[in-house]
């Protein structure tokens, strides 16, 4: 090839990614971290400190840590992993990855949110917590212990989170969702999300809500990272395919870029005061874990 083919194909690649880029600022939205400009990519701060990042850019940036700890530190690891693992917040990773659910999917139901799964940051136990959710949901009935047929011990029943949108009224029929969150490399493997939420109902409730449910699973990878190559057609279309038959078994697909986009809008609701929004008040462990990582 002639330089001038080598240039051109150089250009053709950096227009590749900055195309890239801008699919991914425009489906994040208002939680997209970085700035594009100029043929530049830079944060959204004129400091190198994580303080000084908007908040609302957070979860974007955590996704981006969370996937780096699962799809490249931890493979690369020799064995035994588990004993050469040194990755700093490991432990917290999961806890976090739910206050960004928590908050997103207040953004995506414009509505409340409540952090479910177990352990719950209040200490709560399983029962109580039900209790307080069903007060506050207003449709259905709550059972207020264990029943036959029941788990002893149920944590959370397979649901991470509880979101909901009061109609003006506050009378039943309204939107109600129910969320897991899944940060591990396995989040498909012995997961049937709308099962659970199925199950949850029916053990948990005396008089389960008649609003239509939808089921919800957050993500904080690129999904399009699970798509092989090898199936049938584009991988334009196999994204679009995978996601419809996954929507069947574990609702919709809450992934890198949804999530971002709908945690800016959920905290800026929780903010203004607008919304019940646990776990608004860890935003900032979220940049420490950052900011450490």
């Amino acid at each position: 090839p002639t330089q001038g083919d080598l240039e051109e194909a150089v250009e053709s690649k950096v227009q590749a990614v900055f195309e890239e880029l801008g699919r991914r600022a425009t489906w994040a939205n208002g939680g997209y971290p970085f700035i594009l400009t100029n043929g530049t990519v830079r944060l959204r701060t004129d400091t190198s400190q994580i303080e000084s990042i908007p908040d609302c850019g957070i979860a974007y940036l955590f996704a981006l840590g969370a996937t780096y700890y699962r799809h490249q530190y931890y493979k690369s690891l020799p064995k035994p992993k588990a004993q050469n693992d040194n990755f700093p917040g490991k432990e917290q990773l999961e806890d976090l990855f739910q206050v960004r659910g928590t908050i997103a999917s207040a953004g995506f139901v414009n509505g409340h949110a409540i952090s479910f799964g177990f352990p719950r940051a209040d200490g709560s136990a399983f029962y109580a917590k039900l209790a307080s959710v069903g007060k506050d949901l207003a449709d259905g009935v709550p059972k207020a212990g264990w029943e036959a047929g029941a788990s002893p011990k149920p944590n959370d029943g397979g649901v991470d989170i509880i979101a909901w949108r009061h109609c003006p009224d506050r009378l039943p029929g309204q939107l109600y969702m129910l969320g897991q969150c899944a940060s591990g490399d396995n989040w498909e493997e012995g997961k049937v999300p709308v099962l659970d939420h199925e199950n949850f109902h029916e053990y948990y409730w005396s008089q389960r809500p008649h609003s239509p449910l939808v089921a919800a699973t957050f993500l904080p990878f690129d999904y399009r990272a699970f798509v092989m190559e090898s199936l049938p057609g584009t991988i334009e279309e196999a994204w679009q395919s995978e996601r419809w038959r996954l929507t069947k078994t574990h609702g919709i697909i809450v992934d890198r870029f949804r999530l971002a986009h709908y945690f800016a809008s959920g905290l800026k609701a929780a903010e203004a005061g607008r919304h019940k929004v646990e776990s608004v008040s860890q935003v900032p462990s979220l940049k420490k874990w950052i900011g450490e990582y």
